[in-house]
């Protein structure tokens, strides 16, 4: 994968897997009423790695921001890539990720751990946790598009400041014709003196 796929690819990932497990954890707030009954069923389908998962999707999201900054301060930037795309464009996109995310999670929980993958069904978990990928991609579109045009209208003013000239000269226009004041020489006012008349 070259660098430049891999900076456009790193911030859906990122923003993608929070998506992912706000939207998983969503579900169960939801689906199962009741911390008590709740923790037993977290238990029972592994996820017992949660703690782990959250610093590693903390880690990934960093770096998907940290790649969109990198992309954007790149020496290929130009004034024309300074485009950022639609919100609805990277919300279908991770709305595809994080359903597909969410699907594999919820399977390799089970499968596991023993687990029966009917249990996906129970409580309407699955339902809602597909529910809330949709809303999780829409809020983390949102708020991966705004963040990438902060970043683009920063540089913008980055480089139009360094590509000012220190000093401008200043050039003053007239509105009107310059006068010229011509000195009127009178006959016999200037010029060498002849010898008076005896």
């Amino acid at each position: 994968m070259t660098r430049s796929r891999t900076l456009r690819w790193a911030p859906l990932a990122g923003i993608g897997s929070v998506g992912v497990m706000a939207g998983h954890w969503l579900a169960y707030v939801a689906g199962v009423s009741g911390s008590g009954l709740r923790s037993e069923i977290l238990a029972q389908t592994g996820h017992s790695y949660w703690q782990f998962v959250l610093k590693v999707v903390a880690l990934m999201a960093t770096v998907g921001l940290g790649a969109v900054v990198a992309r954007r301060t790149g020496r290929r930037w130009q004034t024309d890539s300074s485009r950022v795309e639609r919100w609805s464009f990277v919300a279908t996109r991770l709305i595809v990720l994080q359903v597909i995310g969410f699907c594999g999670m919820e399977t390799a929980e089970r499968v596991a751990v023993g687990a029966p993958l009917s249990g996906m069904f129970a409580h309407r978990l699955l339902l809602l946790g597909l529910a809330f990928q949709v809303l999780t991609a829409v809020v983390g579109a949102l708020l991966l598009t705004g963040f990438e045009r902060g970043v683009v209208r920063v540089v913008r003013a980055l480089r139009g400041r360094r590509r000012r000239p220190a000093a401008v000269a200043e050039v003053i226009r007239v509105p009107f014709r310059p006068v010229v004041i011509r000195r009127l020489v009178v006959a016999g006012a200037a010029g060498p003196r002849s010898p008076p008349r005896s």
